[in-house]
């Protein structure tokens, strides 16, 4: 993704998948990076980006209030009817870029969830959606599109043909933030996401689609959405955003100092939720520090990247983020992988929801830890974005690719 495709300045902008339409370009003038090479500017200033990365916690509990009123009990009702009284044997979450990332915090507690469900459920791209998955006749599939904008033209083609296959409109749902779309005389049921304006594409539109997602999954396995418990610990959450905002220099000094001169970047994750911030976190990297990124899971990096690090290979500075999550099944695993990185890599930097991960290396001076506290675990995501998106922020000002 570019920085041309990457930048928004209207609240119903097409998504960012060039396959799905692309986005309004703006040109970029070119500046010297530090390396002598020609490198694409932003046309914004750092302090203005910075402005609008701190008002995400504002959107969000904009957003949250909407839903906390009530106004959309009766849909939430609506979907969990569906499920049960028209035998839903299947769910599918369909997103692109920023959204599908976002929808694997769906995948996360489908996966965690204890109880047997009576679908299957799996979080697709929309253009594999549209290339390998349309229905060739009426089944009993639930289909959840995500999109900021609502007008991608995959996106239209793809409703168009479920509205053609005589897909019911009651097993389609829609969460965008578009109040006039295409699709919008089929599609029924919609849960808006509610953000008014971003500058970056996807950072406060994947947010809030995230809480969304969280509240239309727990209706889909039919529960509240919402309870006393959940306001409380949101509240808390935004109150935990809003802390480290007002310190967020001092916060990401050691991180930035750490990521201050590298060649190539992994954000690892070990769960799904994380997994979809490690993605867009990817795309952050590349897009503000011009600088090769990869989100990766844990069990994908110990093939293939650690051969890349053993052997260093042309002696390329690589820096690696782990993000751990409150509920990592094998804590083991982090140990080993912690171990193996010191050896062949040196410091590793750790995003931290686990008491038991943070104590363990709180001390280490060879493990950087920035702990936090979500006590809603599939939502970490948040304030990982959170954290990285501010720091990748500040390295692209210190390399001059902002306007000055």
């Amino acid at each position: 993704m570019t920085n041309e495709s990457h930048l928004s300045n209207s609240s119903n902008s097409s998504d960012s998948s060039q396959r799905s339409g692309g986005t309004p370009s703006t040109s970029i003038p070119s500046s010297q990076s530090s390396k002598g090479m020609k490198s694409k500017r932003w046309p914004i200033t750092f302090e203005t980006i910075v402005k609008d990365f701190f008002d995400g916690s504002n959107c969000l509990v904009t957003c949250a209030n909407h839903y906390f009123e009530g106004k959309y009990q009766d849909l939430f009702s609506k979907i969990s009817s569906i499920v049960q009284r028209a035998g839903i044997t299947k769910v599918l979450i369909i997103g692109n870029t920023f959204n599908y990332f976002a929808s694997q915090i769906t995948h996360q507690m489908y996966m965690e969830y204890p109880l047997p469900l009576p679908f299957s459920l799996a979080c697709v791209e929309l253009s594999e959606f549209y290339d390998y998955m349309l229905p060739p006749e009426p089944e009993p599939t639930l289909y959840i599109f995500i999109s900021k904008s609502g007008r991608s033209r995959f996106l239209t083609a793809s409703i168009e043909h479920l509205r053609l296959t005589k897909i019911d409109p009651d097993f389609v749902w829609f969460i965008t933030n578009a109040s006039d779309f295409p699709s919008k005389p089929y599609i029924q049921n919609v849960f808006p996401i509610y953000v008014e304006r971003e500058i970056v594409m996807g950072t406060k539109s994947f947010v809030n689609s995230i809480f969304v997602l969280y509240l239309v999954t727990q209706a889909l396995f039919g529960n509240p959405p919402i309870s006393d418990e959940f306001q409380a610990q949101f509240g808390n959450l935004i109150q935990a955003m809003n802390d480290y905002r007002n310190n967020w220099e001092r916060s990401i000094k050691i991180i930035e100092e750490y990521l201050a001169n590298f060649d190539y970047l992994y954000i690892i994750a070990r769960d799904p939720a994380s997994m979809g911030a490690a993605s867009f976190g990817a795309l952050h990297a590349k897009t503000f520090t011009q600088s090769l990124t990869e989100g990766i899971y844990i069990s994908d990096f110990f093939h293939g990247p650690f051969q890349i690090l053993e052997k260093k290979i042309r002696h390329r500075e690589i820096r690696i983020i782990l993000l751990v999550g409150e509920k990592t099944t094998n804590e083991a695993t982090i140990y080993r992988l912690v171990k193996l990185i010191h050896e062949r890599a040196g410091k590793v930097l750790i995003l931290s929801n686990n008491v038991a991960i943070s104590k363990k290396y709180r001390d280490n001076p060879m493990v950087l830890v920035a702990e936090f506290d979500v006590e809603i675990p599939v939502m970490a995501p948040i304030f990982e974005i959170f954290i990285l998106q501010l720091v990748l922020l500040k390295i692209a000002q210190k390399k001059g690719l902002l306007k000055e």
